[in-house]
């Protein structure tokens, strides 16, 4: 099975793969994909697309940083691959972008996923993440 990955430059109507609880405006996705720190990856198979990732590249003031976010992929052997083959494009273009570390982050309880990133040679950190959540304020929409 030969997995093929493109960068997204335009976007185009596409199936939808999360589970999320409602789907991405447009405007939210051009807005994302507008973004020069965001890099969004399809995987195709037979030019249907199986999986996507995110990869966000970032200068700081003593290195340049990149992140995977959101690597959503179909749960069968064929989105197992996929997976695989995203993330070894976005550690070429972190690489490629002078990135000096690129990190990622995966729910404990995803223990094939977390074994997988691990053979793609990425270190457990053995660190907490932490988050905050901003409320929207009066005036803001309930949009992002």
């Amino acid at each position: 099975m030969a997995v093929a990955v493109d960068l997204v430059g335009e976007l185009a109507p596409e199936p939808e793969l999360s589970s999320r609880p409602r789907a991405l405006a447009r405007d939210e996705l051009e807005r994302m994909a507008s973004c020069a720190a965001y890099r969004l990856l399809v995987g195709r198979v037979d030019g249907e697309i199986r999986g996507t990732l995110t990869l966000v590249v970032y200068p700081l003031l003593a290195e340049v940083r990149a992140r995977i976010d959101d690597v959503v992929v179909e749960r069968s052997a064929t989105g197992v691959a996929v997976a695989s083959a995203l993330v070894r494009q976005a550690t070429a273009l972190a690489r490629e972008a002078g990135a000096r570390r690129l990190k990622l982050t995966s729910r404990p309880s995803l223990v094939e996923v977390n074994r997988r990133y691990g053979e793609l040679r990425f270190d457990d950190c053995g660190s907490s993440v932490y988050h905050l959540v901003f409320e929207p304020r009066d005036d803001e929409s309930a949009g992002p």
